[in-house]
């Protein structure tokens, strides 16, 4: 299916007499309340093995979703110099699963909750350009004239959101940005839901992050309760985690992990798994790449505003605060190379820490310390940490 030039807008409708939100995909009508957001109605939705293409057009809806894919099995879905709007309190811009492949080029997200929820398959944001939209065309057969293709404007990928950018809630599943891509989130731009997520985003075209609370990622532990009935209801543990025996907390084979080359951020960086679910284990990696880190990376103990969220503040889901603290089963690894530097704003702990011979850690302000295993550290290039490290600003 090609979309060209066109309009879509839904609006949530009047649900049935007595309707009760279901898994069940033959019989949803609404969005589940353990999302954390509300509506009755997607704008669209991919499903099967299909392939889908909406080019300068707007995809509108008043909750749920604008651009869904559900029931997929590598399906195909591109969305070229588009604008994508949430007109209601909540609702995301795309939902992936299962096993598709979501692009977007050029387009300009208006959200109210997420950008997009990454259940499983890949998610792509770039620019577009006549040079892009020409592969395409070729590769997706879109059928798209020499003369419409040249008309094409090059435009980038822009996220702006009144909560959050990318949120993950199952294993292994790819982001990549590039080109000028801009986040504009008023609250954490990357969520990561108790999973093994990647992400990959290149800066050298002018990719950048803006995160309105300062987190630009959070690792956090999956809130969803184990109940999803309307009774149900998340409670936090009264308890702090504990060391779970034969968790290696510096691996980074199976952690939440981001790759970042050629950019500068400001912003946090946190784990905090286990404080949500005390049986949780994840590490976080961040990996550096001609890029520097101003801020906080570090594992954490986190909170949410409430101790019990229910079917009544379920938009209170995946909304936590941090307090940077001793790693338990919450790893968190950084990796300097290539004339990477972290510049650090407070303190922060972290289980390894790996400079190459052209990387540095500094204090944004003041001077910067460490210690390992307490005892205190040189910060050497080339070096290689492990343990209790604690990074700190005088």
């Amino acid at each position: 299916m090609i979309v060209k030039n066109s309009t879509i807008e839904t609006k949530n409708g009047i649900l049935p007499p007595g309707y009760v939100a279901s898994m069940d995909t033959s019989q949803m009508r609404s969005t589940l309340w353990i999302s954390g957001q509300s509506g009755n109605v997607r704008a669209t939705s991919l499903m099967g093995t299909g392939k889908a293409a909406y080019i300068n057009s707007t995809i509108s809806s008043e909750g749920w979703g604008t651009l869904s894919t559900d029931g997929t099995s590598g399906a195909y879905l591109n969305v070229i110099n588009c604008k994508t709007n949430i007109t209601g309190p909540e609702g995301y811009g795309n939902y992936n699963d299962p096993d598709a492949h979501v692009a977007y080029y050029g387009t300009e997200f208006n959200m109210a909750t997420f950008a997009s929820c990454i259940g499983s398959g890949d998610v792509y944001y770039g620019d577009s350009s006549p040079e892009v939209v020409a592969a395409l065309n070729k590769k997706f057969d879109l059928g798209l004239t020499d003369k419409e293709i040249q008309a094409m404007p090059k435009k980038s990928t822009i996220i702006n959101s009144r909560k959050y950018g990318v949120m993950w809630h199952r294993s292994g599943n790819p982001l990549t940005v590039d080109g000028g891509t801009i986040f504009n989130t008023a609250k954490t731009t990357f969520i990561v839901s108790g999973v093994p997520a990647t992400i990959k985003m290149d800066g050298s075209k002018g990719a950048n992050i803006n995160a309105g609370n300062g987190v630009i990622m959070q690792v956090m532990s999956d809130d969803q309760p184990a109940d999803m009935s309307s009774k149900g209801s998340y409670v936090e543990p009264a308890s702090a985690p504990k060391a779970i025996e034969g968790f290696d907390n510096t691996a980074v084979k199976d952690a939440a992990t981001a790759n970042f080359s050629n950019i500068d951020l400001k912003g946090d960086f946190y784990n905090s798994i286990g404080w949500g679910k005390l049986t949780d284990k994840l590490n976080m990696v961040l990996n550096l790449n001609k890029a520097s880190i101003t801020g906080v990376i570090s594992a954490s103990e986190s909170h949410h505003p409430v101790s019990k969220i229910t079917v009544e503040n379920n938009t209170l889901f995946h909304s936590i605060t941090d307090k940077a603290s001793p790693a338990v089963n919450n790893g968190v690894i950084l990796n300097l190379a290539n004339g990477s530097k972290w510049n650090v704003t407070g303190t922060s702990y972290l289980t390894k820490l790996v400079l190459d011979s052209s990387s540095s850690v500094t204090a944004s302000k003041g001077s910067v310390s460490m210690t390992v295993n307490g005892n205190k550290t040189d910060i050497k290039p080339g070096q290689t940490y492990t343990g209790a490290i604690v990074v700190s600003v005088k």
